[in-house]
């Protein structure tokens, strides 16, 4: 009698050890978090911290970009913590009147210190491609009219038209800005911060068509 008793309080026992190994690991797992590695640094690539993401950040980023919003060309690297439905992974260019040029690449990944890897942007092209987009860039309005002609190089074989606002140092302000631009830039999500070398730009509208052949001047 007392053999059984002993045997059945060892089996309760074990039960109950597996029962709540079991339930501390769904615990454990369920309030596990992405690791990421976090820095910004000037130029190509940067060697920061290993970061715990917040709950509702489930993927790690990678992210070069160039701009010439200043006059001349800057170059930042940042890698952070995103959620994954505002991270957008590829390579973009985008081309407006005056030389103003925006050009990132981008990653997105989801595994522990995934982003620990360097990006390197795809070479500039100058070279003119026989194809041209209506041009022009304003801040502080929604509207710009592209009565200049621009001629695309490269990769650029859509013209695009984007709208939305733009933070440069803490400075908002809205934009709309018109010219060449890559395919894949076509495809920018709106309503997401989206970063570029200390520029956050939050599209409202993107519309693109294919670039027509310029036409020659006489």
């Amino acid at each position: 009698m007392r053999q059984q008793l002993g045997r059945d309080l060892a089996s309760h026992s074990m039960k109950t050890l597996v029962n709540l190994g079991l339930l501390l690991a769904a615990l454990l797992g369920k309030g596990s978090c992405l690791i990421c590695e976090t820095c910004i640094s000037p130029g190509e690539g940067c060697t920061g911290l290993a970061h715990p993401c917040r709950m509702n950040e489930d993927t790690c980023l990678t992210i070069v970009g160039m701009n010439s919003l200043g006059g001349d060309d800057t170059t930042e690297t940042l890698k952070t913590c995103i959620a994954a439905e505002d991270c957008y992974s590829g390579s973009i260019s985008v081309t407006t009147n005056a030389g103003l040029h925006l050009q990132s690449i981008s990653s997105c990944c989801q595994d522990d210190l995934c982003n620990r890897w360097e990006l390197t942007l795809p070479p500039t092209n100058l070279t003119s491609n026989g194809l041209q987009c209506p041009a022009c860039s304003v801040f502080g309005s929604s509207h710009c009219k592209g009565t200049e002609m621009l001629n695309c190089t490269g990769t650029d074989n859509r013209c695009i038209m984007v709208s939305g606002m733009l933070n440069a140092g803490g400075l908002p302000s809205t934009f709309t800005a018109r010219g060449c631009s890559t395919e894949t830039a076509c495809s920018l999500p709106l309503g997401t911060a989206l970063y570029s070398a200390g520029v956050i730009f939050n599209l409202d509208k993107v519309s693109c068509s294919p670039a027509p052949k310029a036409t020659e001047s006489h």
